[in-house]
């Protein structure tokens, strides 16, 4: 009888175990958000994904990487009339990526209330993440209102989008020059990453693909 009540104890605590790891991967399938990697060049449309919350959809906009320069901070302050970058500012931040991209409002009719916020879009690559320097931004494009905008439907414009790369990021020039960074443009429901070169991360984009 002990035999028994033994085997039947040991057989129960298997299908529990068997259960619970059952529930555990049917949720984390469930939860899993579908990822999607777009090449340099292509045109990708919004939708009705966003980064953060649903009211920052935009639906009818598009966007278009295409390309990107790494630039010395000194060089990038000379070259938009920024003044003298000092020590500080240099030794913190040694150069910015300068990531090329059209942007469209193909039948986007919400005027001012569907407008674009760049500062939302992540830079991302191997160990580093960065986000739009909106006072640079400003500096390169003065008639801009900001990283917050809207275009008129049917129309579009192309910007360079100034993100800093900090010493804190342990990226160097040379590491974003043989590895394209990518960029995020949303997260849910739909991950979305655009590639800024031919040579991107293959971890990265391993570690984007496992994340959800």
């Amino acid at each position: 009888m002990r035999v028994r009540k033994r085997v039947l104890i040991i057989c129960g605590l298997i299908l529990l175990i068997l259960y619970t790891a059952r529930v555990i991967v049917v949720n984390k399938n469930a939860d899993r958000v579908p990822v999607y990697i777009y090449d340099v060049g292509e045109t990708v449309d919004f939708g009705n994904d966003y980064v953060d919350t649903v009211e920052e959809c935009i639906d009818g906009y598009a966007v278009q990487v295409l390309g990107y320069e790494v630039v010395d901070t000194r060089e990038l302050y000379e070259r938009y009339n920024m003044g003298q970058a000092d020590e500080a500012t240099v030794k913190n931040t040694p150069f910015y990526c300068l990531l090329k991209v059209r942007i469209y409002n193909k039948d986007c009719d919400l005027g001012e209330e569907g407008g674009l916020m760049l500062d939302r879009y992540s830079l991302m690559g191997d160990n580093y993440m960065a986000l739009v320097s909106e006072n640079v931004f400003c500096t390169m494009y003065p008639d801009m209102p900001g990283t917050s905008f809207s275009l008129r439907k049917g129309t579009s414009m192309e910007f360079e989008l100034p993100y800093p790369i900090t010493r804190t990021e342990g990226c160097t020039k040379e590491d974003m020059q043989k590895k394209a960074p990518m960029l995020e443009i949303s997260e849910f429901p739909n991950r979305k990453l655009m590639k800024a070169g031919g040579a991107c991360s293959i971890i990265l984009q391993l570690q984007v693909q496992n994340a959800f």
